[in-house]
């Protein structure tokens, strides 16, 4: 008899964090100066990257040069603890089921186990050259999640969890100097807490 229990993956936490990173990766800031009359305002995206903010911003320090300012503002995002969810627990024998019409009009129904639930706890870490841009970013961060967003994890409608909520839990306000450079850069971070259901 084998002791070895089936292999299964489905990549599901790498699915929920790149589900956060686009949630990141709209937002922007101004670059440039308006000259000349030009009224039109240049904007420029904040790429968003996954890691310690302390590993990518010793990368950008060790490798910086006068072009290496162009990768500031940036924010890194990280996956910090995974804690089980208490509230969502079920007992691993619940069985859910789903009705459902079929392509031909029958009805039909679909039962479903429930998997662990988990709350994964991640830090973004805002990285900019300026206060101006730095609270440029969180402005705009502040405004989308008041206090959530609601994500759409899967299309399947047999997933009892395709609907998530990030929600915005806390805001770290002291504003960090990175050592190690002559030019000004500022840092600060914001946590936020994201339910999972493994599946």
């Amino acid at each position: 008899m084998s002791n070895l229990y089936p292999y299964r993956y489905g990549a599901q936490f790498e699915r929920f964090l790149s589900q956060f990173a686009r949630v990141l990766s709209g937002f922007q800031v101004r670059d440039g100066v308006k000259r000349d009359g030009d009224e039109t305002v240049k904007t420029r995206r904040v790429p968003v990257v996954y890691g310690s903010m302390s590993r990518v911003v010793a990368q950008l320090l060790n490798d910086r040069d006068f072009l290496s300012n162009r990768r500031v503002p940036m924010m890194a995002f990280n996956l910090d603890s995974l804690e089980i969810d208490q509230e969502a627990k079920r007992n691993v024998y619940h069985v859910d089921e789903v009705s459902y019409k079929t392509a031909d009009g029958t009805h039909a129904s679909y039962s479903r186990a429930m998997g662990p639930a988990f709350i994964m706890n991640v830090s973004v870490s805002i990285y900019a050259s300026s206060n101006t841009e730095l609270f440029s970013i969180l402005e705009q961060i502040l405004l989308v999640f008041n206090p959530r967003v609601s994500i759409q994890t899967d299309n399947s409608v047999f997933n009892q969890d395709y609907i998530s909520d990030i929600t915005l839990e806390g805001i770290n306000n002291e504003v960090s100097y990175p050592l190690g450079t002559d030019q000004r850069v500022v840092e600060q971070t914001l946590n936020f807490s994201l339910p999972v259901r493994l599946s």
